[in-house]
């Protein structure tokens, strides 16, 4: 019985097929990796810039009235966190034996008529109390602030409006606050006050790539101008990483105290990865506005 063989142009196209079928299953599972390349990219910037946000909103809600402010060509955003606030009692009833708050001269102490706002009913308050007058500034202890405004005598960041809280009392359920010797600007019409634990600085620097949250730091009427500076302030700040891979972002500050605040947050990520389109760079926008909340 004769065998029969391939012949050479059985081969040859056999070959070519094979060539063919091999290219275009190349093609396609390149074309799946680079999109599960784009795909992965994109949740981790995502993923990024939604703990920045996140952060972000959390610190602006809790911020002091009329302590938003911004630097750096709109690239750094500082604000006074608000641990806890309440009301002092400004008048006397016909008993005549509340501890009210004067604004007539100086004064270390006050009833609270209305319990404090973020403690609830049977816990303990979370104040942090030194009988330091430095304490405050330094964010050592927490800061007294009455009536805050955006300039003058009534600026927080200014020490004319912030004195160090020394008590609250009792421990649960506190009615009394405490606070060194003290001679606050003006009152306030609804006789609010607001206790300060920090303040916290956002800065976003393209040169790095980096978005960094800032806090602990002394307080200063000075802007904030670079990493650099707050890190050599008397009480240095302490600083954590919240997202890289950003080449741009811009904070912007609307409205007013009367109509209510508003700050827009525009992040800008570039990431290029050499797998993905021969190195091409990969950019995303994020963009949140958040209200400030305004506290009766």
């Amino acid at each position: 019985m004769m065998q029969r063989g391939f012949t050479l142009i059985e081969m040859v196209m056999v070959i070519m097929i094979t060539s063919i079928i091999a290219t275009l299953g190349a093609k396609m599972i390149k074309t799946a990796f680079d999109g599960y390349y784009d795909v992965a990219n994109r949740v981790n910037t995502l993923g990024n810039a939604d703990i920045a946000l996140h952060h972000l909103r959390q610190d602006i809600h809790q911020a002091l009235p009329n302590s938003i402010r911004l630097s750096c060509n709109n690239r750094c955003l500082e604000l006074l966190h608000v641990r806890d606030s309440g009301r002092y009692r400004a008048a006397l009833s016909p008993l005549a034996t509340e501890d009210i708050l004067d604004f007539s001269s100086n004064d270390n102490s006050f009833d609270i008529t209305s319990g404090l706002a973020e403690t609830p009913i049977g816990t303990a308050h979370s104040i942090s109390t030194s009988n330091a007058a430095s304490a405050c500034e330094n964010s050592i202890a927490d800061c007294l602030v009455i009536n805050p405004a955006l300039t003058g005598l009534q600026d927080a960041y200014q020490p004319s409006n912030r004195t160090t809280i020394t008590a609250a009392l009792p421990a649960i359920n506190p009615n009394q606050l405490n606070f060194v010797n003290f001679n606050f600007p003006q009152a306030s019409t609804k006789q609010r006050f607001y206790i300060v634990d920090t303040p916290i600085t956002y800065i976003c620097d393209p040169t790095t790539g980096t978005l960094q949250r800032y806090h602990d730091y002394t307080i200063t009427p000075n802007l904030v101008s670079s990493d650099a500076e707050l890190l050599g302030r008397n009480n240095p700040a302490e600083r954590s990483l919240l997202s890289n891979h950003i080449t741009d972002c811009q904070f912007q500050l609307q409205g007013d105290a009367v109509s209510g605040s508003t700050v827009s947050i525009n992040l800008t990520y570039s990431y290029q990865d050499p797998a993905l389109n021969q190195g091409e760079i990969q950019t995303y926008s994020v963009f949140n506005q958040v209200k400030i909340k305004g506290r009766p």
